[in-house]
């Protein structure tokens, strides 16, 4: 379908309350194929989606939002980050999934967001959140790398591990303290956060 073909948009956000996750997933990819960025009536359409009492439909929506509100500002921003706090973590590791595409680096209120959920209870959404820090913060920004450093040693290796890498690209060449604390980790009792830390 060509490019903001109408039918197809209002069949493809209607299939992401599917109850079939294939059908939701492949939802998600016609509207990528299908919608110019930031379509405001797509992205319109979707707000209702994310307040569904269906978790999988959430998710579908917020991986939806993730596709066409690339670029689409801080109220999509706030759309997603909105969800940090939903009771399901698959949706909590949908939003922060999300805000990387939608937010730009530097966003302060979508990285503040990201950061508190450094103190999630699932160490998916923990992970999740470590990697999309190292996306959203902008080299050097100590507030950011001052709390990937408290996660430095959480008690999951995926954690740690996405830890080092966003305090890897975040890291100025000359932050001695840093190195020394990612330094640290070459000593970690499991292989890939060593790993991890030499590469």
């Amino acid at each position: 379908a060509p490019q903001g073909h109408r039918v197809c948009l209002g069949l493809a956000v209607a299939c992401l309350s599917d109850e079939s996750e294939g059908v939701r997933s492949s939802a998600v990819k016609v509207l990528e194929a299908v919608v110019e960025p930031v379509n405001s009536e797509v992205l319109t359409s979707l707000q209702p989606l994310l307040a569904s009492t269906e978790a999988f439909t959430r998710c579908a929506a917020l991986g939806a939002l993730a596709v066409v509100g690339a670029g689409g500002g801080a109220d999509v921003a706030a759309d997603c980050s909105r969800c940090f706090s939903d009771e399901d973590e698959g949706v909590r590791m949908a939003a922060v999934k999300a805000i990387v595409g939608v937010a730009s680096r530097g966003h302060e209120a979508s990285l503040a967001g990201v950061l508190e959920l450094f103190k999630d209870e699932d160490e998916d959404v923990r992970c999740a959140a470590a990697e999309a820090a190292g996306r959203l913060a902008c080299e050097g920004d100590s507030k950011a790398m001052a709390a990937l450093r408290k996660v430095l040693g959480d008690d999951d290796r995926d954690v740690r591990c996405a830890v080092i890498g966003s305090l890897a690209s975040m890291v100025a060449r000359a932050d001695t303290d840093l190195v020394e604390a990612l330094a640290s980790c070459f000593q970690d009792e499991e292989e890939t956060v060593r790993y991890a830390a030499v590469d």
